[in-house]
């Protein structure tokens, strides 16, 4: 095939990649839960907090009259990396870990 052809066959199928949209990460490690205090006011509170750093599972949203709420880490994770597709789940790096240890996989 002459040089000109295949550049030619090239930009056609890089366009119809770009006209196909997105497409879903590949398996594996999508990236961390930095983002909990926008995750918890979409779900209908005010903000998120950890009550203790040292433990991965202590993240918490607060609710309009102070009252905490468990997060539920894979519905976050969901959130955070909607275009992912699968399974999307939550984990952290060094159990029983410490508040900024969660990462999401899927």
């Amino acid at each position: 095939m002459r040089k000109h052809h295949k550049i030619a066959a090239t930009l056609l199928v890089t366009g119809l990649a770009a006209l196909a949209g997105p497409q879903a990460q590949a398996k594996g490690e999508l990236g961390g839960l930095d983002r909990l205090i926008p995750y918890c006011q979409a779900v209908g509170h005010l903000t998120a907090i950890t009550t203790d750093t040292s433990k991965a599972e202590s993240w918490k949203c607060v609710g309009g009259g102070g009252a905490h709420f468990d997060i539920n880490m894979n519905d976050a994770c969901r959130w955070h990396y909607p275009h992912a597709g699968g399974d999307v789940r939550a984990t952290y790096r060094n159990p029983p870990g410490d508040a900024f240890s969660w990462y999401c996989f899927n």
